[in-house]
């Protein structure tokens, strides 16, 4: 399944960006940007674990991306997993 690209702003330039997301079952694990590059470094502001309550709640006020987020999340994790790809509204 193809997603239309959206635009992304990175430092000065203009980026047209296709992402996909995957669900990925792990234990925990402390967050580090180590990895990033120089321009997701710029663009990151800082990060922060959300409940899917929080992330409902906040869904008009704050951008999440995936953009249906807030929605996806309870059937996931009551573990209906959709077969086949969805679209996430990114």
């Amino acid at each position: 399944m193809d997603a239309p690209p959206h635009l992304a702003l990175g430092g000065e330039q203009l980026y047209d960006s296709i992402d996909r997301f995957f669900l990925v079952s792990t234990g925990e694990f402390s967050v580090t940007p180590a990895a990033l590059a120089q321009i997701e470094l710029e663009a990151l502001k800082g990060h922060r674990w959300w409940s899917v309550p929080e992330i409902q709640a906040a869904s008009t006020t704050e951008t999440f991306v995936p953009r249906r987020l807030g929605e996806l999340l309870p059937p996931i994790i009551a573990g209906d997993i959709p077969p086949q790809p969805i679209d996430t509204g990114a």
